[in-house]
């Protein structure tokens, strides 16, 4: 069969001239002026118009995209920013996970940091402000870096009825510096803040003279806070006496509150002690220049140390230190022997009476070492206690005459110190306690001997 039996060519031909007259002729188009405008990037105020697409520059083909504005615009760095998010999510997704795995809680401070505990361990978030975000991830408190210093504008974690807080030192140290009510116009103050009781557990040896006046240290005595005053302190009057001028003495700090506080009481003949506040008991470094005897040869020692020499010395002393120290000695009362008969045997103590006040006095052994060696218990009284200083710093029992200086070997072998009376009667034996510093001890010396006067006494 032929192709013409299949199509009509004829008529064909007709319908493609036909349809040919529905489209304009390149040249029919030349001649007409149709002119496309480029499209206009919408701006905030403004929509933009469409046209034609504006064509990239080199170097655009890859991470360059059209926005609405109508710019080529580089988003690598958004894409960058979206990877490290999904890996962030995927971090989280994996603490999520192992949180539901533990028996824990979640608190949250008051500036909005997560804390989660577990097994009482506190474990937080770790803030990576390097990475401007967070790592996710443990970390327990006992890995945090440790510090030795704390300012008062630093935070502690508190846990309260209301959630985890965030609480300054300075807070801290007022909350703990409140006194606790024991009885009705009774406190007791809490013993790791400035108080008797914390400072008389620290050995410092700090030299105060150029740094506090007398009148400024016994106001932190007498206000009860001894701030900044810790056993072994110390700090250097000159006095002058009858027996030396211009004699530099260094008061050390013994002990704080160490004597029984009680009111004014009344010794006989109108003569009072009131140790109704707070004291701080001072030893001085070493004993006075000029050494002195109870009594002297022809004397009888009868009278016990109440009517000894001694008792005349430490009249001048005291009267002298009480002048330099700015009247802020504290008088107290002693016990001491005033009673002995010829077999050497005490018979009697002052316990009452003028002779009981002492402005300045003498340590005795228990005041050295806790307990008596030669004494009689009758002369323990009120100021019978173990001082910290010789507690905390054992050397301090030694001292030497005169000076400020500490005790050093001579050319012999042996050391530059002194034996100093104490205040107790050695029982028994017609003599009277002393410290040797050369071994440390309390030995029976006569009183006819010529010993070294350190002396005890309170201020605040």
């Amino acid at each position: 069969m032929r192709k013409e039996e299949y199509l009509d060519f004829t008529g064909l031909s007709t319908f493609l001239g036909n349809l040919k007259n529905f489209f304009a002729s390149k040249e029919e188009l030349n001649e007409l002026d149709i002119t496309v405008e480029e499209m206009q990037g919408a701006t905030l105020n403004s929509p933009g118009q469409s046209g034609l697409v504006p064509a990239p520059s080199k170097g655009e083909h890859t991470t360059y995209f059209l926005c609405g504005n109508g710019i080529w615009t580089d988003l690598s760095l958004y894409f960058e920013k979206i990877g490290m998010l999904e890996s962030e999510i995927e971090s989280l997704k994996q603490l999520i996970s192992d949180v539901e795995d533990l028996n824990i809680s979640t608190v949250k401070t008051s500036d909005e940091m997560n804390i989660i505990t577990h097994n009482d361990e506190k474990i937080i978030l770790n803030e990576n402000t390097n990475e401007g975000g967070f790592q996710y991830g443990w970390k327990k408190i006992t890995e945090l870096v440790q510090t030795n210093t704390v300012d008062d504008s630093d935070l502690f974690i508190v846990e309260t009825a209301n959630g985890t807080c965030s609480v300054p030192y300075s807070e801290i140290k007022r909350l703990f510096q409140n006194m606790l009510e024991v009885n009705a116009g009774e406190t007791q103050s809490f013993p790791f803040v400035d108080c008797a009781a914390s400072h008389n557990g620290i050995f410092r040896g700090k030299d105060l003279t150029n740094i506090y006046t007398i009148d400024e240290i016994c106001e932190r005595i007498s206000n009860g806070t001894f701030e900044d005053l810790y056993i072994g302190d110390y700090f250097d009057v000159t006095i002058s006496t009858t027996y030396t001028a211009n004699e530099v003495v260094r008061c050390v700090l013994a002990g704080f509150d160490t004597v029984p506080f009680y009111g004014d009481f009344n010794l006989g003949n109108n003569v009072y002690i009131n140790i109704n506040k707070h004291h701080a008991s001072i030893v001085t470094k070493n004993a006075f220049t000029k050494t002195h005897s109870l009594y002297t040869e022809s004397d009888s020692i009868t009278k016990g140390f109440d009517g000894s020499n001694i008792r005349s010395v430490l009249n001048t002393y005291g009267r002298a230190l009480e002048t330099e120290l700015n009247n802020h000695i504290i008088p107290h009362m002693r016990v001491v022997s005033n009673n002995i008969d010829s077999s050497g045997t005490l018979k009697g103590v002052s316990i009452l009476g003028a002779n009981s006040r002492y402005t300045i006095s003498l340590l005795s052994e228990h005041q050295i070492f806790g307990t008596s060696f030669y004494s009689n218990p009758e002369e323990h009284d009120a100021c019978s206690k173990l001082l910290p200083l010789f507690d905390l710093n054992p050397s301090s029992i030694n001292c030497k005459c005169g000076g400020i200086n500490d005790i050093i070997k001579n050319s012999y072998g042996g050391f530059d110190s002194k034996p100093y009376w104490l205040i107790n009667y050695a029982d028994g034996k017609s003599m009277f306690c002393s410290l040797n510093p050369r071994y440390s001890n309390v030995v029976c010396v006569e009183a006819t001997y010529s010993n070294g006067i350190r002396p005890y006494f309170l201020i605040g």
